[in-house]
Order: C-alpha cells, then sequence, then structure tokens
C-alpha cells in the first residue's frame, strides 16, 4: 500500500465519520421541526377550540364583564403561544435546512474522496499488473534463452 493509498483511506475513514455525525444531527434536527411541528399544530387547535367555546358561550347568553375580560386574557394568551411556536417552529425549520446542507456536503466530501482512493487503487493495480507481466515475460524469455520450452 502507497502512501498516497493509505493517506486516501485516512481520509476517507475521516469523511465516513464527518458524514455519520453529520447525517444523525440532519436526523434529529428532522425530528425536532417534527416535534416543534406537532406543537404548533396542538396550539392552534387549542386556539381554535378555544374561540369556538367562547363564540358558543356568548350567543344568547349575557356574559358579564369579569367574564368577558377572563376570556379575552386565555385568548390572548392561546394567541401568544401559536405566535411563540410558530417562531419555534420555523427556527427548528431553519436548522433542519441547514442540517441537510451539511449532510448533503459531508456526503459529497465522502464520496470525492472515495472516488480518489478508488483511482488511486485501480492505479497501483495497473503498475502491480505491469510489473507482474514484465516479470513474467522475463521468466519466459530466460527459459527460452536457456532451452527449456515449458
Amino acid at each position: 500500500m502507497s502512501q498516497r493509498e493509505r493517506a486516501l483511506s485516512a481520509l476517507h475513514r475521516l469523511r465516513d465519520f464527518q458524514h455519520g455525525r453529520q447525517e444523525a444531527a440532519h436526523l434529529l434536527a428532522q425530528r425536532d421541526e417534527r416535534t416543534q411541528h406537532d406543537a404548533l399544530t396542538r396550539a392552534r387547535s387549542d386556539l381554535g377550540d378555544a374561540q369556538q367555546q367562547a363564540g358558543n358561550a356568548g350567543q344568547g347568553l349575557a356574559l358579564d364583564l369579569g367574564r368577558a375580560g377572563l376570556v379575552t386574557q386565555v385568548l390572548e394568551g392561546l394567541h401568544d403561544r401559536v405566535a411563540q411556536q410558530l417562531h419555534v417552529h420555523a427556527q427548528a425549520q431553519q436548522r433542519a435546512a441547514a442540517a441537510a446542507t451539511a449532510h448533503l456536503a459531508a456526503q459529497r466530501q465522502r464520496d470525492q474522496v472515495g472516488d480518489h482512493l478508488a483511482l488511486e487503487r485501480d492505479r497501483l493495480q495497473q503498475v502491480q499488473d505491469m510489473r507482474d507481466f514484465d516479470d513474467n515475460s522475463d521468466l519466459l524469455l530466460a527459459r527460452l534463452r536457456c532451452g527449456d520450452r515449458t
């Protein structure tokens, strides 16, 4: 194994390790994004349910001002929760996109080094094949000169 092949092999193992780390980070970011999406969906559902209940309670009934104020506060809190969850979800999407980009870059680097390693191994194999051919040709020529025709 040549020094170049050993170096390329070590670099390929390093790139493979880095690819694995980026792949794991990407999977974690995707899972976090899905979790945040689920939380956003729940927050929106809670807000919708509360708005529907507030609307139903107000139909045909006179609400006192204290209760109406509490309903308003609850709805504002739910609106704030949805807005906050929307922001957190957007950040999770950005992290997932960045992790996907890093994962793809690591994969490309690993593949590129793998290609160089394969080319180097092919080159070394061709060199070895040529040496073997030359050695066999020299051996055959020596046998022919000595009169050994087997």
